[in-house]
């Protein structure tokens, strides 16, 4: 599990692991495995698993959503998550207040992990998470009447007014 600071889906080597975040790992059917916390870098592992399907879940941390992909954009093509074995990458889809990813134990074609191969499908250590921190701007459209760039008492709001946010390419995004 990793902070993704950019929002861009992957864990860069300027970010950091989440520690403290609840992990559940439920069942194919719906019962609750085990849950535990990440470890101060973000790692998590249950261990001793029949083979079978199971859902990860996590509690995002507070502050923090699901990571989408796309870099200023609360949407994206992250959101649903991968679904494959892609080290580095947020595997989660907001599911409520959750993020959830599915992953399949005991057919070596299925859910084996390239980097622990002897492991023989038996083990899928790559299943990460990225969540960002939603940024936000606003404040205030107010007559300037005095042209002195403050809300001086006498100016009032203006209401009805259009505000555009225009990306770095001169794109408006909202």
């Amino acid at each position: 599990m990793f902070e993704d600071a950019n929002n861009n889906g992957k864990f860069d080597a300027t970010e950091k692991g989440i520690s403290n975040a609840t992990v559940t790992l439920i069942n194919s059917g719906g019962v609750t495995i085990g849950t535990q916390l990440t470890d101060a870098t973000g790692n998590y592992r249950f261990n001793n698993l029949a083979p079978g399907k199971y859902t990860v879940q996590v509690t995002p941390p507070t502050g923090l959503i699901s990571s989408t992909g796309t870099v200023g954009s609360a949407t994206g093509p992250f959101e649903p998550g991968v679904s494959d074995n892609t080290d580095n990458v947020d595997h989660g889809t907001t599911n409520g207040t959750t993020a959830t990813t599915t992953v399949i134990l005991g057919n070596p074609t299925i859910g084996t992990d390239p980097v622990n191969p002897d492991e023989g499908g038996l083990a899928n250590l790559r299943q990460d998470f990225g969540f960002f921190r939603p940024q936000a701007v606003g404040n205030l459209v107010f007559n300037d009447a005095n042209n002195n760039g403050k809300l001086d008492p006498t100016e009032v709001p203006l209401s009805g007014v259009g505000v555009s946010i225009i990306d770095a390419a001169g794109v408006s995004i909202a």
